[in-house]
């Protein structure tokens, strides 16, 4: 199955053609290198890809479920119309990346990288985001639904119109300019009053 999968790949990248249509199921793509690489309308299902080398790798209209990317670098990667449900990205790499309309569900990516990356119209439900980077990232439009963000970094990044009021922000780091604009609840205000040095008794 790997063997395949691998050939595919490569036969993709030789005839610069676009993997298509296709389903692939309890693969283990562990340390492969799959740069470069176009996937359309795809679906990945209970595959393991840990400290995988994807850079530069495009996603759209694809699905990811019960997948491992933990420590799989996406740098420079693109992902349209993609969705992740139930998957693991501890410390994954996705810097200088592109999300379009994406959907992560019920996912852990403590410790993942965003840094540089653009998100526009991407919806963050119930995912574990403990101390990840989000730093110099693109926000627009947003939504970041009952995730845990505990110490995540969003330093030179605009937090306008993001609404975190179900979502744990304890501990994260923001410079002040960044906060405007922020939607918050007036717990999590009391919170973010101690980055202005500001003692609430």
């Amino acid at each position: 199955m790997l063997e395949d999968f691998v050939e595919l790949v490569k036969n993709s990248y030789e005839e610069k053609l676009d993997i298509k249509d296709r389903k692939f199921e309890n693969i283990d793509l562990t340390e492969e290198v799959l740069e470069a690489v176009e996937f359309e309308n795809c679906e990945f299902v209970n595959c393991t890809m840990m400290a995988c080398s994807m850079e530069k790798i495009s996603f759209t209209d694809s699905k990811f479920s019960h997948c491992d990317f933990s420590n799989t670098s996406f740098e420079k990667g693109v992902f349209i119309r993609c969705q992740f449900e139930n998957c693991k990205g501890m410390g994954s790499n996705f810097m200088e990346s592109r999300f379009y309309q994406v959907s992560m569900k019920n996912s852990l990516f403590s410790y993942a990288n965003f840094s540089n990356a653009i998100l526009e119209k991407t919806k963050f439900i119930e995912n574990l985001f403990k101390n990840a980077s989000f730093q110099e990232v693109t926000l627009k439009s947003v939504e970041y639904e009952n995730c845990d963000l505990m110490q995540a970094q969003f330093f030179r990044t605009k937090l306008s119109g993001i609404d975190f009021r179900t979502s744990n922000i304890e501990g994260i780091l923001v410079m002040l300019e960044d906060l405007k604009g922020m939607i918050v609840t007036q717990y999590q205000a009391v919170n973010l009053a101690g980055l202005m040095g500001i003692i609430i008794k």
